[in-house]
């Protein structure tokens, strides 16, 4: 079952998603943050849109494509936007697609809102280190792709 929920904190709205990132859901996240980023225009004290995705267990490319699209639009203002309490396997496809050099993760909704208050956009983002040493350690050397900046049929 889905579920969306937010609060305020700290100048920050705190959206809890329960259940999956996808193309049936996107509509329904974006109708719940459309009033929150409207405000976020015309509040110059609130930082930013912290999603807590602790309950998400599966996001796709239309999930994906939302966060990016939620990203830009809250760097356009100036404005923060992070995740927290991801489960790994969605820190990994993040990882992967090379979103985590853009967007921040953190590993709890504390630290989120301790980094995002004192610091707002210009935070760093979190770097994923695995614990099995094996895999820090570079295999090819790879061309990162930057979603953000593709033309089409770069691909």
């Amino acid at each position: 079952m889905f579920q969306i929920e937010h609060y305020k904190q700290n100048q920050l709205y705190v959206v809890s998603i329960h259940g999956e990132i996808s193309r049936g859901t996107v509509a329904q996240i974006n109708q719940h943050l459309k009033p929150l980023m409207f405000s976020m225009e015309n509040e110059k004290k609130l930082k930013g849109i912290l999603l807590e995705c602790r309950d998400v267990e599966f996001i796709d490319s239309a999930g994906i494509g939302m966060l990016c699209g939620k990203y830009v639009n809250l760097k356009k203002q100036k404005k923060a936007f992070a995740l927290c309490s991801l489960k790994v396997d969605l820190m990994e496809v993040l990882h992967k697609l090379s979103l985590t050099d853009k967007i921040n993760l953190y590993p709890s909704i504390r630290d989120a809102i301790h980094e995002m208050d004192s610091s707002a956009a210009t935070q760093e983002p979190l770097k994923i280190v695995s614990e099995n040493p094996e895999k820090n350690e570079p295999k090819k050397e790879k061309k990162p792709v930057d979603i953000f900046n593709m033309k089409l049929g770069e691909w």
